[in-house]
């Protein structure tokens, strides 16, 4: 068995972020709402998709106690083997700017190809394990996905 973390980030400091928490807040309470990025940490290793990083990217965070809580996943080596894998495979893919706006906004189902904002990127990479089947990726947000992962 492997423990995959997953760090959600809780500090609105950009306007970007505050308009993710305050759509979040219409759907969950505020222990759930304040959560606006998420990331697969693999070792001391991040991988997530991030609009300053114009995608997915990998890279070492130094996490402030403050502004992020983990969830802790248990696997099994081979589905810790197929969420690293499809982290490693969808390195560099952008940003899904198209998806943010009209899935997140409009509840539109448009998405760019080989494209992924954070919680998209990180359900998806869950799914590879057989978590949160049956969630659609393109319209899961990080207060979601914390929601989903801690209720499990």
């Amino acid at each position: 068995m492997k423990t995959l973390r997953i760090a959600f980030y809780k500090w609105k400091k950009t306007p970007f972020s505050k308009l993710i928490a305050w759509k979040q807040s219409r759907k969950f309470d505020k222990e759930y709402s304040q959560y606006t990025h998420c990331e697969l940490v693999f070792w001391e290793l991040s991988i997530s998709s991030s609009e300053y990083d114009w995608g997915v990217r990998v890279k070492h965070i130094h996490y402030k106690k403050d502004n992020w809580d983990f969830i802790q996943i248990q696997l099994n080596n081979n589905d810790y083997k197929k969420v690293l894998d499809f982290s490693l495979s969808n390195l560099w893919s952008k940003y899904n700017w198209t998806g943010i706006f009209f899935a997140q906004v409009f509840n539109w189902n448009l998405k760019g190809n080989n494209q992924r904002f954070c919680s998209e990127y990180v359900c998806e990479a869950l799914q590879q394990a057989k978590l949160l089947c049956g969630v659609s990726a393109l319209f899961v947000e990080p207060a979601e996905l914390y929601f989903r992962l801690k209720n499990k």
